[in-house]
């Protein structure tokens, strides 16, 4: 796979595996629009419909390099076929479950957290560890159903793209990625 020519790059990954802290990285590094699809997928009034999730992808799309970054599943297919690489961060729950905490801890001393308390922070742990990280995949009942996201779907839809994905497990392939990066953008 030829770093130097990434013009398109998306990155997936469960909560709390990096995906947001990578995607602003290399469009500081790159100079390519970083599009975080939480805010394309979902407003503080509750989930962005479909055709307003395809709209906005398909503005994407149009730009002539980006990076997208979400755990998103079956809207972004588009996404998927477009990208010159698929970085999947696929870190385990011990990992994932500390940062998210981390990022709740902080959020919350600085007074931004838009969901604040210990339950709200327990509750979306939890259901990251019981849900995303399941072994087997659940069948989401509409394109839109990020309800239905799990690791193994993940895995699934992956599968159809092995030439063009990275799959980190660890932090030192993301580490390696990002090397990879930096030697072809000097």
């Amino acid at each position: 796979m030829d770093d130097s020519i990434y013009t398109k790059i998306h990155i997936m990954g469960g909560a709390g595996s990096g995906k947001t802290t990578l995607c602003l990285w290399l469009a500081e590094m790159l100079g390519y629009p970083c599009y975080e699809l939480d805010r394309v997928g979902w407003t503080a009034a509750g989930k962005v419909p479909l055709q307003q999730r395809l709209a906005a992808v398909d503005e994407i799309l149009a730009q002539p390099q980006w990076i997208t970054e979400g755990a998103f599943l079956w809207w972004t297919d588009s996404l998927l076929a477009a990208a010159d690489v698929i970085v999947w961060l696929d870190l385990p729950f011990p990992i994932t479950g500390w940062r998210i905490i981390k990022r709740h801890m902080v959020a919350s001393w600085r007074g931004n957290n838009p969901h604040a308390g210990v339950m709200n922070l327990l509750r979306f742990t939890t259901d990251v560890g019981r849900k995303y990280y399941r072994r087997e995949p659940l069948q989401p009942e509409a394109p839109d159903d990020d309800f239905a996201i799990t690791r193994a779907a993940t895995k699934q839809i992956l599968s159809n793209y092995p030439r063009k994905l990275i799959h980190c497990r660890r932090q030192n392939e993301i580490d390696r990625f990002r090397e990879r990066v930096i030697l072809h953008s000097i």
